[in-house]
């Protein structure tokens, strides 16, 4: 019994002595805890007493969580877009150039963190993501078709009848994303719209056709004012005035006649040589009744499209206050 007392004692004083020690270290740890506590107590004391070091780091926190919160609105609006791309429901080009826009917006502020592989990562999607809608958007303008035929003595009284399958609705707000992708994709697209319109004027018109002289000049201007009156029945409605289209189609039309002139009076010059000597008057003259119908309806068309020069400035304007 003496033994066994001795050996409960014995283990009591041991637990004793481990507690004693679990305290002791106890109370080490919240003495370091308070003297740092005291030291940090002294740091933000010392930043609040010095009020420019306050206001700075005050302000970088204050950033670091709005970046936090642009970073994640980013995020998801690059997803909302995508699955927008996909579902292709009801409203389409209006609700993709809505949130094109305010991803645009995001990707401009975070342009400047493109050292961050995250970054570079959304970044690379959203272009690909324009890249996809460019495509889309020409391919919807391609659908429109040529709209008027290579018959030159089209008579704008009797204008062909509408043939291309488009969506309306898609041509209502297509014009949405169009102006959201930029302005250079913009003149881009209307050259290649009116590159596509004055196809059939290429076939009607140009050199070593029946219709390539000078004395069928005034059926290519015939030609070119029932084109812009079809434009404008079947899609000033949808384009805004802005976009100036019929100068954009002006713009080609003279590109293209003034080579197909350029190449039948080169030849001209040199199979009527003897013709011109024997009676340069009315050789001369027919030139200058040629060159003044061209100079009328050169400011014919200056008189139209001045209102339209005029709005794609504003426009330019527009866009370098961006």
């Amino acid at each position: 019994d003496n033994q066994i007392t001795a050996i409960e004692k014995e283990v009591s004083i041991a637990s004793n002595q481990t507690k004693v020690a679990e305290i002791n270290n106890l109370a080490e740890h919240l003495r370091e805890i308070k003297t740092r506590a005291e030291l940090s107590c002294a740091l933000i004391s010392g930043i609040v007493n010095d009020q420019p070091t306050y206001d700075s780091i005050n302000s970088n926190l204050i950033a670091s969580g709005e970046t936090l919160n642009k970073m994640n609105k980013w995020i998801n609006l690059v997803k909302e877009l995508e699955n927008e791309l996909k579902a292709g429901e009801y409203d389409y080009y209006r609700i993709i150039a809505e949130l094109l826009g305010d991803v645009n917006e995001q990707t401009k502020y975070f342009s400047a963190y493109k050292a961050l592989p995250q970054v570079t990562i959304i970044i690379d999607k959203v272009n690909a993501i324009t890249t996809e809608l460019k495509r889309q958007v020409q391919w919807c303008f391609r659908e429109i078709g040529q709209l008027l035929t290579s018959d030159p003595d089209i008579n704008p009284n009797n204008l062909p009848n509408e043939n291309n399958t488009i969506s309306k609705q898609n041509l209502a707000q297509i014009y949405l994303v169009v102006d959201v992708l930029g302005k250079e994709f913009r003149y881009d697209l209307l050259e290649r719209f009116a590159q596509l319109q004055l196809i059939p004027y290429e076939k009607a018109f140009k050199y070593k056709t029946k219709y390539c002289n000078l004395e069928n000049l005034e059926k290519r201007y015939i030609w070119f004012r029932t084109l812009l009156k079809l434009t404008d029945d079947r899609l000033g409605s949808y384009f805004p005035k802005r976009w100036c289209v019929p100068y954009h189609l002006f713009v080609e039309f003279t590109r293209r006649t003034k080579k197909h002139l350029i190449d039948y009076l080169k030849e001209k010059n040199e199979t009527d040589r003897e013709q011109s000597l024997k009676d340069p008057k009315t050789y001369v003259g027919n030139i200058l009744v040629s060159l003044q119908s061209i100079l009328s309806f050169e400011a014919e068309m200056k008189a139209s499209f001045d209102v339209y020069t005029r709005g794609e400035d504003d426009d330019d304007d527009d866009d370098d206050d961006e």
